[in-house]
């Protein structure tokens, strides 16, 4: 019983120190957002991001692969997505950023999820009347208590600064029974990380939100997390 708990202790140590070693690699990446349209890029590439009709994104913060522009651009708020491309003497993407798929097990299967609701009010103030497709639908998720809730995004404006300083829903908006989701509906999952192995196995901040909210996903629900190069363990 005592080794017991002291390997949990040791596992435990490890990922602090992992965690730790990884929040530094990344808080000192260059060029943080060419690389992380470079990876939003390939994001969009993905047969199954393409075939997603519900996705789920976080909302990018501090040091994190950059969200928040294609987000904009999904929900019709600019005209295009693309920067300037790198030139030959900077570094390759293979070498600058990975995609990876946590799930991989479920990458090839076709997302079948349950459709958002017809009756969102696409005429509401501060809602955005661009060019997201009409058959794909984003969500962000916010923290209630201990749990991700999900609400549906119809424009940036919706955003406040929430939990920890990241953009959330703004109170009024989450309570309104049709912005409400659940991880049921999601087709694709975007999840951040501290870290990712090769096998993509994710490392979060520790606090369990993630793990608790995916725990409930339908098992074809695919996940993708979004990383620098230097956050592949």
């Amino acid at each position: 019983m005592c080794t017991m708990w002291e390997s949990v202790e040791e596992i435990r140590r490890r990922k602090a120190q992992l965690r730790r070693e990884a929040l530094a690699r990344r808080a000192q990446q260059p060029d943080k957002d060419r690389l992380s349209f470079l990876i939003c890029q390939k994001l969009l590439a993905l047969p199954e991001f393409q075939a997603a009709r519900t996705v789920l994104f976080y909302v990018h913060y501090g040091d994190e692969v950059r969200t928040q522009p294609l987000l904009r651009y999904l929900l019709g708020e600019t005209d295009s997505f693309n920067q300037e491309q790198p030139q030959p003497d900077q570094s390759p993407p293979s070498e600058c950023f990975g995609v990876q798929n946590i799930q991989p097990g479920n990458q090839n299967l076709p997302p079948v999820g349950t459709p958002p609701p017809d009756n969102l009010d696409k005429n509401a103030p501060g809602q955005s009347t661009g060019q997201l497709l009409p058959d794909r639908q984003l969500l962000v998720p916010y923290c209630e208590g201990e749990d991700l809730r999900l609400f549906w995004l119809r424009a940036m404006a919706e955003l406040e600064p929430g939990v920890f300083g990241i953009l959330e829903p703004r109170r009024p908006l989450r309570q309104l029974p049709e912005r409400q989701a659940t991880i049921h509906q999601v087709d694709l999952v975007v999840v951040p990380g501290v870290a990712f192995d090769p096998r993509c196995a994710r490392l979060g901040h520790g606090r369990g939100y993630y793990d608790r909210l995916l725990a409930q996903a339908r098992p074809e629900t695919v996940l993708v997390g979004l990383a620098y190069q230097c956050q592949i363990l």
